[in-house]
């Protein structure tokens, strides 16, 4: 195991919904859009802060302008002839693109809201004669999603994505950088528009060879099950067509390369990876019980497949998905995946999802990869080059931070200046003295839950951790605080004693992943721990460091593990480790007859300290980790 060290850099964003650290990168795309939209005469006064918030009528604006829609009579009590976009207002609302709110009023002042830009751009799309396909949506806030046919439109033409968290954020207000980027992409996706036009046009002249087409179409029975080969070019080339599954599948031996195909979609194939097109369980056998659960867009390790389930691994879960929940992707095709890759000695974590790009700062770069290599890994440890531990995600959270709430402030208002969380350190600090819960853990996945203060969830309900946030309504249904104090409290219990303390889902007091820690039960993402534990690392990077390398840990190498009060194994057994690969802090270590035992700090509320036979005539049961 590799030795690790930090260096602070901000995370690497693709996308104009980026997050909040994405600053540099956001600057520059941003004022390249809104300048390129001034020279086309679109946007007035280009020089303006690109963050700012944009009205309603702004929008309006922007999009009458690139249109260069009509004059109009459709007016709203609520728009004067003396409001600066009375006119853009008025032939926006004629041509159909705006709708008033009640009666006559349009609330042309009021801040515009993703899933309202999402639906004027769609209005856009089909007023110029767009024909709309709708994109799959795996956001984990889908349900908050009112004009969801829309943002459907808009994430199969790329105009718009969600964020790295897998939300959508709906509510959240636009800013005029962003509604610059998405009118950009609006005029691209209109020009692809009108030259597919043209190209049917084309097409409709040769009339009997489109007769021709749609009669081979016609012959296609996409009900049946086909056998193809995977021909150079990455097209499928259909072969014979079989009544069932079982048909299809004895007759694989005859041919080299072949995959299965149902209605157009690969359902067998000899080797590949899976992607899962929606949140989905990994079942048991019997598609009944499952042992756990990952979001839309997770890659998992194809192993075989039936007529009904895929057989996978993830991590060290094996288990079964349906078959109408995945997406297989035979190793010949697969051109993009999710992956790591160094870059100015930070370890990047791209996520490719729905033909799109994400990515967040995991930690610093295992000494073994080099700047600009992208290598592979379902558990960010283990790699073809090496084995590399972020100390972070491995850390087990009953220890406390080096920085005091002054620091935490200190942190939050440099890389936030108008973050509601300035100020909040001494509760992080107070929630970590009384409930043993890491202070920087709980600033940083406040930070990455809420947006560093910004989320609607945190804005209306003070909740900055999501708790209780389910169901058909996350906003309703989530927890309510009086004020951020009392919900970073409230957390602070429920976090220790529903994930930390041993019970019922209690896998290790570590944040982990979809196989060890928190992340097991608490998200369906499987990459919450290592975001969260990206924000801890860059927090201590910018600190000082004082955090990396403050406790020793170790890792359990076996199935279960009794933590007993004092270093003899007959002495009471406090609680039980049963899940191999969580860690533990090492305090101290004793000698006695039958081998080594650690002090560790102890995750139940029975004791704050406690033992863990380590290694000796019983065997090895616990490994320090080197870092």
């Amino acid at each position: 195991m590799k030795k690790y060290s930090f260096v602070f850099i901000l995370v690497i964003a693709l996308y104009f919904n980026m997050t909040q650290l994405s600053v540099v990168r956001a600057e520059n795309m941003f004022e390249e859009k809104m300048s390129e939209l001034s020279k086309l005469g679109i946007l007035e006064n280009g020089h303006l802060p690109y963050d700012e918030q944009i009205t309603r009528a702004e929008m309006a604006s922007l999009i009458t302008r690139s249109l260069l829609l009509p004059e109009g009579d459709k007016t709203f009590s609520d728009v004067p002839r003396s409001h600066l976009f009375y006119v853009d207002v008025n032939k926006a609302a004629s041509s159909g693109l705006i709708n008033g709110i009640g009666s006559d009023k349009f609330a042309p002042d009021r801040k515009l809201t993703r899933e309202e830009m999402a639906a004027l751009i769609d209005r856009a799309l089909r007023f110029k004669g767009g024909s709309p396909t709708l994109g799959k949506l795996s956001f984990t806030d889908n349900e908050q999603i009112y004009f969801s046919t829309s943002v459907q439109h808009l994430v199969h033409v790329n105009i718009i994505n969600g964020f790295p968290d897998n939300t959508f954020r709906p509510k959240e207000n636009v800013t005029r950088g962003q509604a610059s980027v998405t009118i950009s992409r609006m005029l691209t996706t209109l020009k692809e528009i009108e030259q597919d036009k043209q190209q049917r046009e084309q097409e409709e002249t040769d009339k009997d060879s489109e007769e021709v087409i749609d009669k081979e179409e016609s012959e296609v029975d996409k009900s049946s099950y086909y056998l193809a080969e995977i021909e150079k070019d990455g097209d499928l080339d259909k072969l014979t067509a079989f009544d069932t599954y079982q048909q299809a599948k004895d007759a694989l031996n005859d041919y080299n390369n072949a995959v299965i195909l149902h209605n157009d979609k690969i359902v067998w194939m000899e080797d590949g990876i899976a992607i899962t097109d929606r949140y989905t369980k990994i079942y048991e056998e019997d598609l009944y019980q499952f042992n756990n659960f990952i979001a839309a867009g997770t890659e998992v390790q194809y192993i075989g497949a039936d007529e009904e389930k895929v057989k996978v691994q993830f991590l060290k879960n094996v288990g079964y998905i349906k078959l109408e929940s995945l997406t297989l992707i035979p190793d010949k095709l697969v051109e993009e995946r999710t992956h790591y890759k160094v870059q100015d000695e930070q370890f990047i974590h791209v996520l490719y999802r729905n033909g799109s790009y994400e990515s967040y700062v995991y930690g610093m770069a295992p000494p073994f990869i080099d700047d600009g290599e992208k290598v592979h890994s379902e558990d960010g440890v283990h790699f073809d080059e090496g084995e590399y531990y972020q100390y972070f995600n491995y850390l087990p959270l009953r220890t406390k931070t080096s920085y005091d709430a002054e620091d935490l402030d200190r942190y939050i208002e440099a890389m936030q200046p108008d973050s509601p969380l300035i100020g909040l350190g001494k509760a992080f600090k107070q929630a970590e003295e009384e409930y043993r819960v890491n202070a920087l853990y709980l600033l940083a996945h406040a930070i990455h839950e809420s947006a560093w203060g910004f989320s609607e969830i945190a804005k209306e309900k003070n909740n900055l951790y999501g708790i209780n946030a389910i169901d058909s309504n996350p906003l309703q249904n989530a927890a309510q605080f009086d004020n951020f104090q009392d919900g970073i409290l409230y957390a602070g219990m429920y976090i220790s004693d529903r994930y930390l303390t041993p019970g019922a889902i209690y896998r290790g007091g570590l944040l982990g992943n979809k196989s060890i820690g928190m992340n097991v039960m608490y998200a369906s993402d499987p990459y919450w721990g290592q975001k969260i534990s990206g924000h801890m690392y860059r927090a201590d990077q910018y600190l000082g460091e004082k955090d990396f390398e403050q406790y020793e840990l170790a890792e359990v190498i076996v199935d279960k593990l009794n933590v007993r009060e004092m270093p003899d194994k007959k002495a009471d057994v406090i609680y039980q480790i049963a899940t191999k690969g969580a860690t533990v802090v090492v305090l101290d270590e004793e000698e006695s007859e039958d081998g080594v035992w650690y002090k560790i700090i102890s995750d139940s509320d029975k004791a704050e300290e406690a033992y863990i036979y380590a290694d000796g005539e019983l065997g090895t049961f616990v490994e320090k980790i080197e870092y």
